[in-house]
């Protein structure tokens, strides 16, 4: 299933129909920011042959590389390939949550602070409304606890009413499960939100 947003040019494939993508995750820590080094990559350097690149990131993801990205995302876009932004699951429960080495402190779940609404404008914008993402990637490296189970679902719902296929942009919105973790059960109280659903390899 696909949800195109609005403005973004076509898929590569010539046809409306649904079939296959031909996605790539970017290491966002390997990038050279603009400036070659080495054996260094650049994500402008993204082949037009990709339909999506998520973007994955760690500590070690040099501060030029988000001075870089607005142009990279427009370069990408006008070649027709999607850029989606990787966020681990935690963000979606924990209180803290760390990012290139940042860590961000979310408001603590519960009506009384808003909810699972409230997480999900937080992540939306710290996370993805500073850039022209084209949607947004949900890492699931390991089963939520029972008690976490409903309120991860919750916001997963809210993040895709927000701002994925839900919302009036029609974002993506992907489940991305490790191979080696057996079937969550949380795919079964989310797949009516997703775009996509990928099993790492």
């Amino acid at each position: 299933m696909s949800n195109e947003a609005e403005g973004r040019p076509d898929s590569n494939r010539e046809s409306d129909e649904p079939g296959p993508i031909l996605a790539g995750y970017y290491r966002a820590w390997h990038d050279n920011c603009g400036k070659p080094r080495g054996d260094s990559i650049s994500l402008g350097d993204v082949p037009a042959d990709l339909d999506l690149v998520s973007i994955i990131t760690n500590g070690e993801v040099d501060d030029d590389f988000w001075v870089a990205l607005p142009a990279y995302i427009e370069k990408l876009h006008s070649q027709g390939t999607k850029v989606v932004r990787t966020l681990f699951l935690d963000c979606l429960y924990q209180d803290t949550y760390e990012d290139c080495g940042k860590v961000h402190i979310f408001s603590r779940l519960g009506e009384e602070n808003g909810g699972p609404d409230r997480r999900a404008d937080e992540i939306i914008a710290n996370y993805l409304k500073p850039f022209d993402y084209d949607g947004l990637v949900i890492d699931v490296d390991h089963e939520p606890e029972s008690e976490q189970m409903a309120a991860t679902a919750e916001v997963f719902h809210a993040l895709a009413k927000k701002w994925g296929p839900g919302s009036a942009s029609s974002r993506l919105m992907i489940f991305d499960q490790d191979i080696l973790l057996p079937q969550t059960s949380l795919i079964a109280q989310v797949y009516k939100d997703c775009s996509y659903y990928f099993r790492d390899t």
